[in-house]
């Protein structure tokens, strides 16, 4: 039986704490209502300041300029493309969290450079959905011991 998109009672996820954002997904689908119904500019803070970025940082990823971002209110509501975005790297760093034990860990290998990405850092990666692949498969091969 397929499952039909309701907007008005989609499941949103919490983004503010990346390791739920990882572990609370249980099927791509719930990952496209959770998109687009939305996320609000408050969550993209919450998740600012849960992965120590800056505000410019983010919105170099989420494909806007820092002006831009500064003008929203808190209660503005994403775009899809930007809510799936704020998804996705929440989802990462979830992951990265579970593979690293520690948050302060992950954090700095994130802005580090990396020779398995061609010598730039992973964060730098963030602003394209194949960047984010990228990084989350180089975490899963170091989850699985593989020499990265």
């Amino acid at each position: 039986m397929k499952k039909k998109y309701d907007r008005k009672s989609p499941k949103v996820f919490n983004t503010s704490e990346p390791e739920a954002a990882y572990s609370q997904f249980l099927s791509n689908y719930d990952i496209v209502l959770s998109a687009r119904t939305g996320y609000f500019f408050r969550d993209l803070i919450a998740l600012s300041q849960n992965i120590q970025k800056k505000l410019e940082d983010l919105a170099r990823i989420m494909g806007v300029s820092l002006r831009t971002l500064q003008r929203y209110a808190m209660d503005k509501r994403l775009s899809v493309a930007q809510s799936e975005r704020l998804l996705e790297v929440s989802r990462l760093y979830g992951h990265g969290y579970q593979v690293f034990d520690s948050p302060g860990d992950f954090h700095e290998w994130m802005d580090m450079a990396n020779v398995a990405l061609g010598g730039v850092s992973p964060f730098s990666l963030l602003d394209t959905h194949a960047g984010i692949s990228m990084v989350d498969d180089l975490i899963g091969r170091i989850e699985h011991g593989v020499y990265s």
